[in-house]
């Protein structure tokens, strides 16, 4: 009994001591959508959002108040992908849904406690961040990539 432990304990360092090769091109789509989601969700703070107050366009209050929210999911999925990635790590697909849950539970946690404000339309941005995820990871594979 013992053997067959330490055996299948020795092909676990083996599998856990292989370098595993984190293309370039996946670090730079990552870092990519990173800028692209914290830029716009910088504009939309601190541009977009005041003319629209400014202006008294009603019409787009709902929108516009939620749109922060909305952009903070993918922003800070591609940001964690590109730390990881950085660091050479890989995940299976098992492991792809549990972190959409907890970037999910850190966003709904940052909206709840830490603004001190409870807005409906942000939560619902927040679930609605997960499409622009979904979708980028289906056209380009960056989180279980080897």
């Amino acid at each position: 009994m013992w053997n067959k432990t330490k055996k299948y304990y020795h092909e676990l360092k083996t599998l856990e001591s292989i370098p595993v090769k984190v293309s370039k091109n996946q670090k730079f789509i990552s870092g990519l959508f990173f800028i692209l989601f914290l830029s716009s969700a910088l504009c939309v703070t601190y541009y977009i959002r005041p003319y629209i107050y400014d202006h008294k366009l009603y019409h787009y209050y709902d929108i516009i108040g939620s749109l922060p929210s909305f952009i903070s999911v993918p922003a800070c999925y591609f940001f964690f992908i590109f730390i990881l990635k950085v660091r050479n790590r890989c995940f299976n697909t098992g492991n792809y849904l549990i972190f959409l849950i907890v970037m999910l539970i850190a966003n709904l946690f940052y909206e709840l406690i830490m603004s001190n404000t409870f807005d409906w339309m942000d939560i619902v941005a927040i679930f609605l961040g997960l499409l622009p995820v979904v979708v980028i990871e289906k056209l380009f594979p960056i989180f279980n990539a080897r």
